[in-house]
């Protein structure tokens, strides 16, 4: 909060600043961990649930360094499946549970109260195929192996994760940056599987105001080198 009001600063002398301020430390608070928490959450959820997902990123993420010290934010941006299952997790379990209060001047009749629902336009049949599925391919060029010409047609301008325009989230490279290191670091050190009975379903989710998810269970075994 200091790079906000310095604490040698005076307090705010108008209510409109007071209520600028209380508005942006509330963001930071709510932005600063319960989005970058979801997406690992995410991430690790739907690669337990597709074993074969999991052992395709593993095995990129092993293949492409020599050491743990050499898996930092800037070398993992250059793989191309880390970026799919990223993207893939962020569109099929969005961080954000409720739609943007915004939308363009003279859409809609003034007073009228109404949300973009960026959750249906990341999952709706409108703009991808089979969008309830977890399918990172449809986030590959076609001169990636893994590319499949099922999701060719796909429209990713659907997909916005961070919202768009300029209140889009402005600390979406740091959330990029934290999840491939995450995983990446993950990755390389252990070999995951779910705990077997406690299987959860997306289904069980719930949504109050902020996502309520049910606890994952996963077992880590250190890999051996």
């Amino acid at each position: 909060m200091d790079y906000i009001i310095r604490p040698e600063d005076p307090p705010p002398g108008t209510k409109k600043e007071l209520t600028h301020i209380e508005q942006v430390a509330f963001q930071m608070f709510i932005a600063g961990f319960d989005p970058i928490q979801i997406t690992f959450y995410a991430a690790l959820f739907f690669l337990l649930k597709h074993p074969q997902i999991l052992a395709r990123l593993t095995k990129e993420i092993r293949n492409s360094f020599n050491n743990y010290d050499e898996i930092t934010p800037d070398a993992l941006s250059n793989l191309k499946y880390l970026h799919a299952v990223i993207s893939e997790s962020l569109r099929a379990h969005l961080t954000i549970a409720t739609g943007l209060p915004r939308i363009s001047s003279g859409a809609i009749v003034d007073g009228v109260v109404c949300h973009l629902s960026s959750f249906k336009a990341m999952r709706g049949e409108r703009y991808l195929r089979d969008p309830l599925g977890f399918h990172p391919e449809r986030w590959l060029s076609s001169e990636h192996p893994l590319y499949d010409t099922r999701y060719a047609d796909d429209n990713l301008k659907s997909f916005f994760p961070f919202g768009l325009g300029p209140r889009k989230c402005t600390g979406r490279e740091i959330a990029w940056s934290q999840t491939r290191l995450f995983l990446g670091k993950v990755l390389w050190s252990f070999d995951l599987e779910g705990v077997r009975g406690h299987e959860k379903s997306f289904d069980e989710f719930k949504v109050y105001v902020m996502w309520n998810r049910p606890e994952l269970w996963v077992r880590y075994s250190p890999v051996d080198r």
